[in-house]
């Protein structure tokens, strides 16, 4: 079996193939789009593993466009990190939540991402501001227990 054809076999491969064209052509015809950019990063990432590269294109594309909008920094960076760039997912988080400082979800990536590279006071700082953000909410103390218990020699 040649690689085309099991290309052809795989589920999602037409529609991911259909996805990258429609966005070459539509990005030429309205390249000043940030929306358009940012559903397109969307569909990347919906579409699954190994179209990375195409969504962090679309979410730069988007937040260039249009630098106040921190949903398209806080996509490009979970973008970065489904690709293992974490550094890079570090700083797109810390982009959006200067411009809405207060969204948790931005803030549970930003938790989540700097536990991974290690930094656990900047991770506790993150979970710490999500549990300020929203007190009653579970979701943020269950971050910081997560983080908390990470940090702990076992």
């Amino acid at each position: 079996m040649t690689d085309q054809e099991h290309l052809d076999d795989w589920p999602g491969v037409d529609e991911a193939t259909e996805v990258i064209r429609a966005y070459g052509r539509d990005s030429k015809l309205k390249p000043q789009d940030a929306q358009r950019h940012f559903d397109y990063g969307v569909a990347f990432m919906e579409l699954g593993t190994g179209l990375e590269g195409h969504a962090i294109g679309a979410f730069k594309a988007a937040a260039r466009l249009w630098p106040s909008w921190s949903a398209a920094h806080s996509q490009l960076g979970i973008a970065y990190a489904s690709a293992n760039k974490r550094e890079e997912a570090v700083e797109s988080y810390k982009q959006a939540l200067r411009l809405k400082p207060g969204d948790t979800d931005t803030l549970a990536a930003l938790a989540h991402a700097t536990l991974l590279l290690g930094r656990f006071n900047e991770s506790e700082q993150a979970a710490l501001r999500m549990v300020e953000a929203a007190p009653i909410d579970s979701g943020p103390h269950f971050v910081l227990g997560h983080g908390a218990a990470s940090t702990r020699p076992i």
